[in-house]
């Protein structure tokens, strides 16, 4: 078994400012991007990407980010590489912050949802707490979704600030997709290089953990947020769509 170091909802939020430097945040998109390729090609989606699920490996290894948490994963493409249609419906699940507006409106997730859930974990990373973050997802999920539906409108240039404007172009890529396009990661990975060159950043700059031993240590004392959720579509019940078969253990999958 794996051993990792905290998760990157524990080190960001033993910052003082709750979000990354850019350089670590940079570092950070461009490592979980590539997990989430991987896990992609490999014919599965996540369907829970947050921050909580990706954790820093132990000692030397604290330059590798580990994709963890495989409990609401689901096969999306047959051994053909044939992509499964989409249902008439689907349950509500991920973590209410970073649902993508897909699950929010009971469909079948893609390969982009997984992707627009990652480009919220990025603006949390980037600015800090999601917008939204203190509405009770359980009792008031729609809320959300029309917040969500809000940074693409009249507060897209609110929600952008802060973000290196790259962010907007892959926003909007991500909008622009359909269920059966496979998200261009290559662009995606080259963004942030863009993003990382027009500020003058190294893309081999230490984490900030590297840099401030405390940040480790008060990631240990920081407790639990933002747990998973699985509803269906009637109030109040709840629909066991989780695969028992999935190994939920910690990989890198693509260092």
């Amino acid at each position: 078994m794996q051993l990792v170091g905290p998760d990157l909802g524990k080190l960001r939020r033993s910052l003082i400012d709750k979000r990354f430097s850019v350089p670590t945040a940079l570092r950070v998109l461009q490592q979980t991007l590539r997990r989430l390729e991987v896990l992609h090609d490999a014919g599965w989606l996540c369907r829970d990407v947050k921050a909580p699920n990706f954790a820093i490996g132990i000692g030397n290894e604290s330059s590798v980010i580990y994709m963890l948490d495989f409990g609401f994963a689901r096969k999306y493409k047959e051994a053909n590489g044939e992509i499964i249609p989409p249902r008439s419906a689907a349950a509500l699940l991920g973590t209410f912050q970073y649902t993508p507006l897909a699950s929010h409106n009971h469909k079948d997730q893609a390969p982009k949802d997984d992707l627009e859930s990652w480009f919220y974990m990025a603006a949390e990373l980037l600015k800090g707490p999601l917008p939204w973050c203190k509405i009770d997802g359980h009792k008031e999920h729609e809320k959300i979704a029309v917040q969500k539906k809000l940074i693409r409108r009249e507060r897209r240039a609110e929600f952008m600030e802060g973000m290196p404007s790259e962010f907007d172009r892959i926003l909007t890529t991500i909008d622009s997709m359909g269920f059966f396009d496979r998200p261009p990661y290559t662009l995606f990975q080259s963004l942030i290089e863009q993003a990382a060159k027009k500020l003058r950043i190294t893309l081999r700059e230490p984490f900030d953990w590297q840099q401030n031993a405390r940040v480790l240590k008060k990631a240990e004392f920081v407790g639990e947020l933002g747990e998973s959720n699985l509803a269906s579509m009637k109030m109040g019940e709840e629909e066991d769509e989780t695969d028992s078969s999935i190994d939920t253990t910690p990989i890198d999958i693509g260092t």
